[in-house]
């Protein structure tokens, strides 16, 4: 599997068999331009949403078409499992940036967890399941 980092918390996974897997994809320039990242270029097949702030949500920002993932159902691609767990994007149980989720991408013998904008400590409970 091929990992690039494309910024802030967007990363592109591609598998030996070229299935392509974007997370959080960010607006260029957004937040008056305090995201600074180059507008994206690469194309997915699948792309992960956090939570739905501009920096982690903009999938119009993704050329191409592909399955948008934004909960935490799990779903099956092509043999690549996705699975969701709902977090805090805030120490305060959301109350001030409101939820978050944990993605869990299965892949190529690989367990690759994303954490999108988490913003609270885990439970002893909540690590375990993911």
């Amino acid at each position: 599997m091929k990992i690039k980092w494309l910024g802030h918390s967007c990363f592109v996974l591609e598998t030996k068999n070229g299935m392509r897997i974007l997370t959080d994809p960010y607006e260029s320039g957004g937040y008056g331009g305090a995201v600074g990242y180059g507008k994206i270029d690469e194309e997915a097949n699948i792309v992960t949403v956090s939570h739905s702030h501009a920096d982690h949500n903009s999938v119009k920002s993704v050329p191409g078409r592909f399955d948008v993932v934004k909960d935490e159902s799990q779903r099956n691609f092509n043999g690549i499992k996705i699975r969701g767990v709902k977090t805090f994007h805030d120490d305060c149980g959301g109350k001030e940036r409101g939820e978050n989720i944990v993605y869990i991408i299965e892949a190529e013998g690989l367990n690759i967890c994303h954490l999108g904008d988490l913003g609270e400590v885990f439970s002893d409970e909540k690590a375990k399941e993911i």
